[in-house]
């Protein structure tokens, strides 16, 4: 995998889902180009952010990243409405705020 070339200058990305399958290999790809990737989970740990798909995010703990790539899906869903509640409103809601807190590169998976 090789890093957009509209994204190539941003350093700092946000990754949701970075504990799954998909964010290991995209955040050891992303390491081994120079990013520094800051985790977004439930249990993030020193130096990750606090996150769970379908609950507010603010702006305010957005701040001062480049890029967020957005891996997080939560498959044990089953019904449309919580589908539609929890991973396209979560995920809306976590776009709204990147915008807000100014990171210029959004990537959803």
């Amino acid at each position: 995998m090789t890093a957009p070339s509209d994204i190539a200058e941003a350093r700092t990305v946000l990754l949701t889902g970075a504990t799954g399958y998909l964010g290991q290999l995209v955040t050891n790809r992303l390491r081994s180009a120079g990013w520094t990737v800051v985790p977004m989970s439930r249990n993030p740990g020193a130096g990750g952010v606090a996150f769970t798909l379908g609950q507010p995010v603010r702006a305010e703990t957005l701040m001062g990243y480049d890029a967020l790539i957005h891996a997080a899906y939560d498959f044990s869903l089953v019904s449309r409405k919580d589908i539609n509640a929890i991973n396209v409103e979560g995920s809306a809601n976590l776009f709204r705020a990147a915008r807000e807190a100014g990171i210029g590169k959004i990537i959803a998976i």
